[in-house]
């Protein structure tokens, strides 16, 4: 069966210099087919939905989403407003996204560090039989930028100029003050500078490019590079082999490469073409797209049922059958429930026992205490979206109903949340609880030791997934500290209704009761 994928954005328009997003879509259209994947024009058509840089889907969360990551303006440069928002969409369409890719090691470590998204690395590609060496050459080094900013800047280019005046430079963009040895040709559509590269001797990449497409269709017409060591080219120069790579800010250097790679022109030309060949084809990288996509939707297909319901119980049998007795009334029927047993010494699994299929039953061999138990609940929990309940507890009636369609409306959101019941020992007396949760949340006041939401918050499965779960070392205080994780690296929390979703039960020998101090449960956050 042909799987069927939706791509943004699309490029209706001539290249005129469009980079490397323009170049993966192009060659998902072209060879996407070859591995049994057919790109419709509409999302509502789509098994599996793929965004690059910062667009989006706005829409229902009804398929799952691949995100290709392409970089972010690095906040060590002084950017100008625009390169801001443009980091807030990258970072927005990453959140709304299952699945990530990068196309670079380089990229990928940034994104690890900073938001718990694990890519799986896609270099980009070449078409090398549309990107052929010239039956000959001139002695020109090129430098092929589309724009001028701190990460591609021709100053580079005009300082390493200024230590070669008896080399010829020909450049996009000129850059301030560069000596009479620099030609400036202007930014031109990608057929026209294909000449130039072509027919270049070498070709110069100073750029802190995320991969280098550039870099690669030089390599690909048989062009030698030479550069700064950083960024995507060190992934793809072989230093000696196909180019130079110099020390970033080593113009001594730097020019150095230039004249060697001059000189030895007619071995590193064919080498880098050969490197081309062997590793560097469009094939082998949207094969790895279209391995992606299936694996994408055969993982949505396996959450079934959507919702899943984890039971924590210790001791506290007495309550379970009214905390069961919840989920069971619930006006929604697409659940299943897990009932973990956290090595109690009471009698849980008769109140489960007798009870319908959705119910499942899983006993511990020691007390892992909650952190530990919701976890291991985790783990058996087959649902697409999953909400923590303990026994003494209850479900509102409209709770996962509720919950679920704000999840299924708004993919910018990863966990929602209800108001709160509070119900006495004995069941009786339920009133709204006054003031919380409050009506917004807000990450400065969960790091300022206010906690925002009530544990019995609906999470889709990434959050637990990418942040690996409850900390065993918050056993007392367990939920609050988990919303900073969560928070922090950029999943939403939204109270989605005023209407109540939890009933909270006050009970005198609760953790609660028993240890009402808790501690700083912000200690362990180095970055508060």
């Amino acid at each position: 069966m042909t799987l069927k994928v939706c791509i943004e954005p699309k490029f209706p328009k001539p290249d005129r210099g469009d980079g490397g997003i323009r170049r993966v879509y192009e060659a998902e259209l072209k060879y996407l087919p070859q591995f049994g994947i057919e790109v419709v024009g509409t999302p509502d058509e789509a098994d599996v939905l793929h965004t690059h840089g910062t667009t989006f889907f706005n829409r229902p969360a009804d398929k799952p989403v691949v995100n290709s990551n392409h970089g972010c303006y690095w906040s060590i440069h002084d950017w100008p407003a625009w390169a801001h928002d443009a980091n807030s969409l990258v970072v927005e369409a990453m959140s709304r996204a299952q699945f990530h890719t990068a196309p670079s090691h380089w990229v990928a470590n940034a994104l690890r560090r900073g938001m718990m998204v694990y890519p799986e690395i896609v270099h980009h590609g070449v078409d090398s039989d549309e990107w052929t060496p010239a039956e000959d050459h001139q002695d020109f080094v090129l430098w092929n930028k589309a724009r001028a900013d701190d990460v591609s800047n021709p100053q580079d280019m005009v300082e390493l100029a200024r230590l070669l005046p008896e080399v010829r430079f020909l450049s996009t963009i000129g850059g301030a003050g560069r000596p009479s040895n620099v030609d400036e040709i202007g930014v031109m559509t990608v057929d026209d500078m294909k000449e130039f590269v072509q027919h270049a001797g070498v070709y110069l990449a100073t750029a802190r490019e995320t991969f280098g497409i550039g870099t690669l269709e030089a390599m690909s017409c048989g062009v030698p590079v030479v550069g700064w060591d950083w960024g995507g080219q060190s992934e793809i120069v072989k230093h000696g082999e196909t180019g130079f790579l110099a020390k970033p800010g080593d113009y001594e250097a730097l020019a150095e490469g230039v004249q060697w790679a001059l000189r030895e022109r007619s071995i590193l030309g064919p080498s880098a073409r050969q490197d081309v060949l062997d590793r560097w084809g469009w094939e082998g990288r949207i094969e790895q797209y279209a391995n992606l996509f299936k694996r994408a939707r055969e993982w949505w297909e396996e959450q079934s049922p959507k919702v899943s319901v984890v039971v924590t119980t210790h001791n506290l049998a007495r309550y379970l059958g009214d905390c069961l007795d919840s989920v069971a009334a619930q006006d929604f029927e697409d659940w299943e429930c897990i009932v973990i047993d956290d090595a109690s010494e009471d009698d849980p699994r008769s109140v489960v026992e007798g009870r319908s299929a959705n119910f499942r039953f899983r006993k511990t061999n020691e007390n892992l205490k909650l952190p530990g138990a919701r976890n291991l609940g985790f783990e058996q929990a087959k649902g697409r979206y999953i909400i923590f309940l303990d026994a003494d507890d209850q479900l509102a009636p409209n709770a996962l109903k509720t919950l679920s369609e704000q999840l299924d409306l708004d993919p910018g959101i990863h966990i929602a949340y209800g108001h709160l019941d509070t119900i006495s020992d004995d069941g009786e007396n339920q009133k709204r609880s006054e003031g919380w949760p409050y009506p917004k949340y807000t990450w400065r006041a969960q790091m300022a030791h206010l906690n925002q939401l009530p544990y019995s918050a609906m999470m889709r499965r990434e959050v637990l997934e990418r942040t690996g779960g409850y900390r065993k070392r918050h056993w007392r205080n367990e939920d609050a500290p988990f919303w900073i994780v969560a928070s922090s690296y950029g999943f939403r929390a939204k109270k989605v209704t005023k209407a109540s979703t939890l009933i909270y039960r006050w009970r005198s020998d609760s953790k609660t009761q028993q240890e009402p101090e808790e501690g700083d449960w912000t200690a362990w956050f180095p970055w508060r």
